[in-house]
C-alpha cells in the first residue's frame, strides 16, 4: 500500500507532523546538504555509419512513468494515444519516412515497431520517443528495450537521452481500427496499440493480413454486418447485441481516416437503429457531430471543435477559446496547442 515518507522504524504510517525537511536540515550528521562532485564522461556509445541518429526519450503532456495508471484514465488516454517517433522532415526524405507511417528503429540493443511523426521541433539527426508505453498496453512501442542496459554509478539513472540509432520504412500491408468492449489480445498483429475509453478499448493495429477471426468477441446471440470493397481492399465489420454496439473493425491498405472520438462514442448508445449503423462502418459521422482528436483532456473538446469556433468567432486568443468552450480553463496545460490551432486557423483563413 501507498505510505508517506518518512515512515518512522517501528510505525505503520507517517505522522501528521513528520515532514521531509521541515527542520531546514538534511539527514546527514550535520544538518547540512553533501554535494558530489562529478567528471563528466562522454559515453563510448556515439553514433556511427550503423546507427547514425541520436535517441532521445521522456515523456508527454498526459502520461507519468510507465502508465500503470494514467492508462487506466480514459480521459487521459485520448490525448496522445499511440507511442510516436518524432523525425525531423529532412531525416524523414533521406530515409524515405511518411509521417504517421510505421518504422523500424533499432539500436545495438534492440528493435521495435513505431509510428512516425515527421516535425521540425527535433533537430537534425536526432529523433524522439515517449518513454511510457510498455508491452502492457503496446506490441511493439516500448522504448525502454532500446536504451543501453546501464545506469550512472552516482544517480542511477538510466542512460534514456543518448542512444545511437538506425531507422527504416516498415509497409504492411493492412492497417485497422479495432473498437471493443471487451479486452482484446494484440499478440496476432506485428504492430498494435491499446487505448483505455469509457465503455472499452480501441486498438491500432497494423499487419500483413488482419481479419475479425482475431477478435474474441466474435459469437454466437450477436448481430453482424459487414462491408468489403474488392477493389481497394477495404473491409468493416459491426458487431451488436440487442441493439448495442458491441465491437467495430475498419481495415485498409492505409490508416483509416475514420473519427475515433465520435466512433467511441457510438458505445455509449443504448440502441443504434438499423438506418444508423450503416454510418459506423463508414467511420464518418454527421456533419457538426466530427469533434476531433481531443485537445482538452479536462473537457473532452476535440481539435475541430476548437477550430471551427475559432473561425466562427474570430477568436484570437485562448482565454476567448476557454469562454467559449471551458477548453484551458482547468489545468491549462493544452493552451500551448489551443494557441497552435488559433495561428494555424488564421493562417488557413
Amino acid at each position: 500500500d501507498p505510505f508517506q515518507w518518512p515512515l518512522v522504524t517501528g510505525q505503520t504510517s507517517a505522522q501528521p507532523h513528520t515532514r521531509l525537511f521541515a527542520d531546514g536540515s538534511f539527514f546527514t550528521e550535520t544538518g547540512r546538504a553533501n554535494i558530489v562532485s562529478t567528471e563528466f564522461k562522454v559515453s563510448y556509445h556515439q553514433p556511427n555509419a550503423d546507427y547514425p541518429l541520436l535517441l532521445n526519450t521522456g515523456r508527454v503532456r498526459d502520461h507519468w512513468h510507465t502508465m500503470t495508471r494514467t492508462a487506466l484514465s480514459p480521459r487521459l488516454s485520448q490525448h496522445i494515444d499511440e507511442p510516436f517517433l518524432e523525425v525531423h522532415p529532412e531525416d524523414a526524405q533521406k530515409y524515405g519516412l511518411a509521417d504517421q507511417g510505421l518504422c523500424r528503429l533499432t539500436t545495438a540493443f534492440d528493435a521495435i515497431l513505431v509510428r512516425v511523426a515527421v516535425t521540425p521541433s527535433v533537430g537534425r539527426g536526432n529523433v524522439f520517443m515517449p518513454m511510457h508505453w510498455t508491452r502492457q498496453n503496446s506490441k511493439s512501442g516500448h522504448c525502454g528495450v532500446l536504451v543501453k542496459p546501464e545506469v550512472d554509478p552516482w544517480s542511477k539513472q538510466p542512460g534514456c537521452k543518448h542512444t545511437p540509432a538506425c531507422i527504416e520504412a516498415v509497409s504492411l500491408k493492412q492497417q485497422a481500427v479495432l473498437l471493443s468492449r471487451k479486452k482484446q489480445d494484440f499478440e496476432p498483429f506485428d504492430y498494435a496499440t491499446e487505448v483505455k475509453f469509457q465503455q472499452g478499448f480501441r486498438y491500432e493495429v497494423a499487419g500483413q493480413s488482419i481479419d475479425s477471426t482475431m477478435l474474441e468477441c466474435v459469437g454466437s446471440g450477436k448481430e453482424r454486418i459487414d462491408y468489403t470493397d474488392l477493389k481497394t481492399g477495404s473491409a468493416r465489420s459491426a458487431w451488436f447485441a440487442s441493439g448495442q454496439l458491441q465491437a467495430l473493425l475498419i481495415v485498409g491498405e492505409s490508416l483509416p481516416d475514420s473519427d475515433r472520438v465520435w466512433l467511441q462514442a457510438a458505445f455509449e448508445k443504448e440502441d443504434i437503429p438499423f438506418s444508423e449503423r450503416w454510418r459506423l462502418l463508414a467511420g464518418i459521422p454527421p456533419k457538426g457531430e466530427d469533434t476531433g482528436k481531443v485537445v482538452c483532456a479536462c473537457f473532452g473538446v476535440g481539435e475541430k471543435t476548437i477550430c471551427r469556433v475559432i473561425e466562427e468567432e474570430g477568436f484570437t486568443d485562448p482565454v476567448e477559446v476557454g469562454q467559449s468552450l471551458k477548453a484551458g480553463t482547468n489545468c491549462g496545460s493544452c493552451i500551448p496547442e489551443i494557441r497552435k490551432l488559433i495561428t494555424h486557423t488564421a493562417e488557413l483563413v
